[in-house]
């Protein structure tokens, strides 16, 4: 079975794809076993790959995690509803073999809540599809059993924080405080104070001429 890339991208835009869905409790699928439950399922997945539609087929576990198993025909590593991004790996005017996916879909499975594995080609499952559904039911049943264990892991105990560690601690603003400097007081020359000093008065002294007495004349 191939398909155009475009015509494929097409079909499930428009939702011409057969689609069927399940549900079934972890109690009925232990009491009636995986591949009573998968039965109808695959003869679903035989007679709508046989005509060449597209189908998606699924199975929802009511675990308390819930889980989707789902069957599904496409062209590329991607869920059904990814195909927009097909067009990221092949080209719309490409001709390509129709796949059969098995894509699981739980928060336990994995940390991204999804895995997809290529299971084969339509054209080799309607070959021999008692063999195929016996591996498909095995492939099941590993995932299964991993998302049970994965949900009977006790869980992390989150301890409650109290009240007053909740409010977030106020944010200490550091302010830089810029001492304003005091304009240097400018240096008061001292002037100078000249003395003028007055002279003092010069002493003249007087040079006395002693006066000889007159000789007397006899």
């Amino acid at each position: 079975m191939e398909i155009n890339v475009q015509t494929y991208q097409n079909a499930i835009a428009e939702g011409n794809y057969d689609s069927v869905r399940e549900n079934v409790s972890p109690e009925t699928l232990k009491q009636n076993g995986l591949a009573a439950t998968m039965a109808g399922i695959y003869t679903n997945v035989r007679e709508a790959t046989e005509a060449g539609h597209l189908i998606q087929a699924q199975l929802e576990v009511t675990y308390k995690v819930p889980t989707l198993i789902s069957i599904e025909t496409g062209v590329i590593n991607l869920p059904l509803e990814n195909y927009k991004k097909v067009n990221n790996f092949l080209e719309p005017e490409e001709i390509v073999p129709v796949n059969l996916y098995l894509v699981v879909t739980s928060e336990a499975i994995n940390v991204s809540g999804l895995r997809i594995d290529l299971f084969s080609p339509v054209a080799d499952y309607l070959a021999d599809f008692t063999t195929k559904n016996a591996a498909l039911n095995e492939a099941i049943s590993e995932k299964l059993t991993l998302i049970e264990e994965e949900m009977a892991k006790p869980k992390p105990v989150v301890k409650e924080v109290p009240e007053e560690k909740k409010k977030p601690a106020a944010r200490k603003t550091t302010r830089k405080t810029t001492a304003t400097k005091k304009p240097a007081a400018k240096k008061t020359t001292a002037k100078k104070t000249t003395t003028t000093k007055k002279a003092a008065p010069k002493t003249t002294a007087k040079r006395t001429t002693a006066t000889k007495p007159a000789a007397k004349k006899d």
